[in-house]
């Protein structure tokens, strides 16, 4: 059976999760949303295995649109994923918690520590998301930004060394082994 994490933070031990799910856990996905100026947002999502996955999010983040992308992701992937999130609130939204109910076996969720971004080798992207877009000329409109962040995105996505990298690192061991 396939697995698949995705990973945010919040008060919840990740170990004892991975653990639980055994050999069930082929693929570890980790999860974050990125806020930019001008209104534009992304949510990824990477898996040790050096896949990631992205999506631009129009509008404020709630609990429907957090539900589209898990719905896309578990079809993306064609295997269960259990999300590990952090405290945002639609996270816990009714919405979101019956989703998850009906959704058992195919879409699970759990939770990092609070205010741990350090254990997200999904921050990894940001980080160098960030440094190709500190390359690039000033950003003056949405489009500009859009055109910048997807266009360093999508160079990461391409590079499953460096995406694999981001679990080798001391705080993101743990999720190197299941992906």
């Amino acid at each position: 059976m396939h697995g698949f994490i995705s990973l945010m933070k919040l008060p919840f031990e990740v170990m004892p999760i991975v653990e639980l799910l055994g050999e069930r856990l082929e693929k570890l996905l980790l999860l974050k949303i990125l806020a930019g100026r001008f209104g534009f947002k992304l949510i990824s999502a990477v898996s040790a295995r050096g896949d990631m996955h992205f999506d631009v999010i129009e509008g404020r983040m709630n609990s429907e649109k957090f539900i589209e992308y898990l719905e896309k992701l578990r079809n993306d992937t064609n295997c269960p994923v259990l999300v590990i999130a952090d405290n945002a609130r639609y996270h816990h939204s009714k919405k979101v918690q019956a989703f998850l109910k009906e959704k058992q076996g195919e879409i699970m969720m759990a939770f990092l520590p609070a205010y741990s971004p350090e254990l997200n080798p999904d921050e990894q992207v940001w980080n160098h998301a960030k440094a190709e877009v500190g390359k690039k000329s000033a950003i003056r409109s949405k489009g500009d930004m859009e055109q910048v962040i997807l266009s360093a995105m999508k160079s990461i996505q391409k590079k499953t060394d460096l995406i694999k990298s981001f679990f080798k690192l001391p705080d993101t061991k743990y999720a190197q082994n299941y992906y």
